[in-house]
């Protein structure tokens, strides 16, 4: 499941179609490091792709953002989840 940071990424993408760290600092009002943190797991995890590198890193949706092969009532939480 998605937390309440990653969740406003993702609202924030879905009407800018890109965000930056600095963005990312702003928007949840965490530190620099705490952004970059929250950006490196979703990339991770493939919520969103990261583009360029260095000061010109910037982060958006992947294409197959929510694409999933179960129907939307298998996707109730059960028992243990983080």
């Amino acid at each position: 499941a998605l937390d309440s940071n990653e969740e406003k990424v993702l609202q924030f993408l879905r009407e800018h179609r890109m965000i930056t760290r600095k963005e990312t600092q702003t928007l949840l009002e965490v530190s620099q490091s705490t952004a970059g943190r929250i950006l490196k797991a979703m990339v991770d995890s493939g919520l969103i792709k990261q583009i360029g590198g260095s000061r010109t890193t910037r982060y958006e949706l992947r294409k197959e953002e929510f694409i999933t092969d179960k129907p939307l009532g298998s996707m109730r939480m059960k028992g243990n989840y983080c």
